[in-house]
């Protein structure tokens, strides 16, 4: 077969070799890349972190997140799946961490103020903390709260980084590697995300309240120092119909209580812990050098008395300290004209509100080792009386005395033969009607006393009473609310049983129980419960609550409030809800208190509030 020639522009085929590889685009470096994104973004990350400060800072003055509250694990949850979401749209290590620090130092501002100045105060000298800490076996409180704080800055630190590292490197694997780093679309929209969540909570705590057209004023105070979010550090809140006056944050201050002016304010340590609110008509106040009373604005002071100087009937062994000798907690008595204040080793000293002369100053208590910093483990109302001429103190060891308020002298004393319960010293909760006094005793046993001589009138006993309150009692009845949560009704005489009603079945220990025995009223965990003498009625369920406050009564009105900050205005025949208002404060077992017209109201990091209680019915 003949070939045919092909024609071509290239009679000669030659192929050419070379080394030389093909040109690949050049390498960009992904180190590099993110930095340069880290600085395009930063005007939109400034304003992302500008905003979750500021959503910290609105959830701190909303909460306090007790851990009682479900509401609480409800918040944070939320916060956590907002973290999760920027993390996402931002996908930057800088900016997540940055972000997660932002958002609890707002909230740490809302609780603290300047939370940093005291925090690495206290770890400049950790050495010498830690090294008292291990002389005394025992962590001081302004410690521990720093080091909360800081193991939660760091924790949540961590816990971004790593989180945004996971984030990363699953955008740069399913989508590449220009999508390891956040892009402005995505900085932009989570800038939209915060302000849609900022305005959401906004009219979320503005309208399920109507906290504005009740506040008739309030004076706002952070937990200062540190330690007092854990403890119940110095403080007190006197007033009566014209004032209102404050210890907190080494100042004392008059406050007019019509419209919550700042009168007057002084410097002024305070150490002595005072509970709830006390009726007066001049404040008083205890700092290291003693008792002092002041006029209403402060601008004079009426008398001073000093602490006493030794307490003579301890033993060589014993050295006190000088702290030894501040008072532990103090009561303006109901009649305002005497001064109780309660000291270490059982001492006890009454004085005249007039002039501050000093009555007596006995041992009237068993001698027992009480601290300086929980107040919930002083003496409370439930354990003392006060009547005209004799002060009945329910003392250790089950013993109740009876003092003569003008010399001290005891007019009669009563021992009960059952020391102990549970292995420790045991006192009565005092009820007192008529000339009778009853004595209840945690153990389960009561006895009725007569207030003249303390000649006992009726004993009864019954393992299932030992109650956690003091009992109502009108002089032949009482009713008691007992430790396992059933509501006894009982005659005093032999402690025969009347009725009986297993009120709180699902009781947990853990959670308070607050009532108002003479108005059958108990509140436990979300629930309110009215007893007569028919079966008790669930009156009132609030979802997601906690009841933590003595309930308060007024008129037809029952006032109780919750552990986040939520009070209740409740008809107490109806038990119809009349309003509800949220005081951007967590509240604690004394924190209600009738004024008038008005409801006063305390935080537990000291703010005072003053509402307009009055319901048109």
């Amino acid at each position: 077969m003949d070939e045919v020639p092909i024609a071509t522009t290239n009679p000669v085929n030659k192929l050419i070799k070379t080394d030389k590889p093909a040109e690949k685009p050049p390498q960009k470096s992904q180190i590099l890349e993110s930095l340069k994104n880290l600085v395009y973004m930063a005007p939109l990350g400034f304003i992302i972190i500008l905003q979750l400060y500021y959503l910290g800072k609105s959830c701190g003055e909303f909460t306090t997140f007790p851990y009682t509250s479900f509401t609480s694990f409800i918040i944070i949850a939320t916060l956590g799946v907002i973290l999760f979401f920027l993390q996402m749209l931002q996908r930057s290590i800088v900016y997540s961490v940055l972000s997660g620090l932002a958002l609890v130092a707002g909230i740490f501002t809302a609780w603290f103020g300047d939370f940093f100045t005291p925090v690495s105060a206290n770890f400049q000298k950790i050495d010498e903390i830690i090294n008292a800490a291990w002389m005394r076996k025992d962590i001081p409180y302004h410690l521990l709260i720093s080091g909360i704080m800081t193991f939660v800055l760091a924790g949540i630190a961590g816990i971004q980084f790593l989180l945004s590292l996971f984030i990363k490197s699953f955008f740069e694997t399913f989508f590449g590697k220009s999508w390891g780093d956040g892009k402005w679309m995505g900085f932009a929209g989570a800038i939209g995300l915060l302000a849609g969540i900022h305005l959401s909570f906004y009219f979320y705590s503005d309208y399920s309240s109507n906290y504005e057209d009740r506040l008739i004023w309030e004076f706002s105070q952070k937990y200062k120092p540190v330690e007092k979010f854990l403890t119940d550090t110095p403080g007190s809140i006197m007033f009566n119909q014209k004032d209102v006056w404050t210890s907190h944050n080494g100042y004392i201050r008059s406050i007019t209580a019509d419209k919550g002016r700042v009168a007057a304010e002084k410097k002024f340590k305070s150490v002595c812990i005072r509970p709830g609110f006390q009726f007066s008509q001049n404040p008083v106040f205890f700092n290291e050098d003693g008792i002092h009373c002041y006029n209403y604005n402060l601008s004079n002071k009426l008398w001073a008395n000093s602490y006493p100087a030794s307490f003579t009937t301890l033993t060589g062994e014993v050295k006190p300290d000088k702290t030894d000798y501040y008072p532990q907690t103090s009561f303006i008595l109901n009649s305002s004209n005497h001064l109780l204040v309660f000291y270490k080793y059982g001492f006890m000293a009454l004085y005249e509100m007039e002039n501050g002369r000093q009555l007596w100053l006995k041992q009237i208590d068993q001698p027992h080792n009480t601290g300086n910093i929980f107040a919930k483990t002083f003496p409370s109302k439930e354990y003392f009386y006060d009547s005209e001429k004799i002060l009945i103190i329910s003392c250790f060891n089950a013993i109740v005395k009876a003092i003569n308020k003008e010399n001290g002298k005891v007019v009669w004393e009563y021992s009960h033969p059952n020391l102990k319960y549970k292995g420790k010293p045991q006192k009565g909760y005092l009820t007192a009607a008529g000339k009778r006094l009853l004595v209840a005793f945690k153990s389960g046993e009561l006895v009725t006393l007569s207030l003249m001589n303390g000649d006992v009138i009726y004993r009864g006993n019954n393992d299932d009473f030992r109650p956690i309150t003091a009992p109502s009692f009108d002089g032949l009845r009482a009713n008691i609310l007992s430790e396992q949560g059933f509501f006894f009704k009982v005659e005093v005489d032999g402690g025969k049983l009347l009725n009986k009603f297993n009120l709180l079945p699902k009781k947990l220990n853990f959670m308070p129980v607050v009532s108002n025995m003479e108005k059958g009223i108990v509140a436990h965990k979300n629930q309110i419960f009215k007893v007569e003498d028919e079966q008790p009625k669930l009156v009132a369920k609030i979802r997601n609550r906690i009841f933590v406050t003595e309930p308060v009564f007024a008129d037809k009105l029952m006032y109780i409030g919750t552990q986040d900050g939520w009070i209740y205005c409740i008809h107490h025949g109806s038990f119809d809800e009349k309003f509800h208002i949220h005081v951007n404060g967590e509240l604690d077992q004394d924190s209600l208190q009738i004024a008038g017209n008005r409801l006063l109201v305390k935080t537990k990091s000291g703010s005072i509030i003053s509402l307009n209680r009055i319901f048109s019915y």
